[in-house]
């Protein structure tokens, strides 16, 4: 039988909310409700770069949207970093489905209920990637195109954190 320390745990978590996020917004509604503009379906992206997470209701040109947004920020790890490391990310509230990427990667295992995943087996030593693609319901932005729905609060879909990265190592004990 082996047994693990689970006192060697590392449980010090890198706060990835705060860092510098690239987000990318693409639109899920057609531009209009009637001709041309109702039947348009090539969309154009919108890039926003941002200080900090936020729900993208929280930012003025995307109050009143749906669609799909990625958030992408870099997470630099020490020279000393080993591959097959263990490391936790946490993404704290996400708000609708998403899908995570590290370093390109998708990662298959994913907690959608409590928005967790062992990223440890996708970083190495120097600069990763991490990649948060949510999807939201259409509610937004049917909630300005429909009367009957004007009275609806907007939801605050995207990914607003908190972030961590948590490093961790297990020691065999024999």
């Amino acid at each position: 039988m082996k047994w693990f320390n689970f006192a060697a745990l590392q449980t010090r978590s890198i706060p990835l909310s705060h860092t510098p996020w690239k987000y990318v917004w693409q639109p899920a509604a057609a531009y209009g409700t009637t001709g041309t503009a109702g039947t348009k379906t090539s969309k154009e992206p919108v890039h926003v770069d941002i200080d900090r997470l936020t729900p993208w209701t929280d930012i003025p040109k995307l109050k009143n949207t749906s669609g799909t947004g990625t958030y992408d920020t870099t997470v630099t790890l020490p020279a000393t970093w080993k591959k097959g490391s263990g490391a936790r990310l946490d993404l704290g509230q996400v708000t609708d489905s998403y899908t995570l990427t590290v370093n390109g990667t998708e990662v298959p295992t994913v907690n959608q209920l409590n928005a967790t995943a062992d990223i440890g087996a996708y970083l190495h030593a120097g600069k990763n990637t991490v990649s948060v693609r949510v999807s939201t319901t259409l509610i937004n932005r049917l909630r300005t195109l429909s009367s009957a729905l004007s009275t609806r609060t907007a939801q605050a879909n995207g990914l607003a954190g908190p972030v961590t990265l948590t490093p961790y190592s297990i020691t065999r004990v024999n």
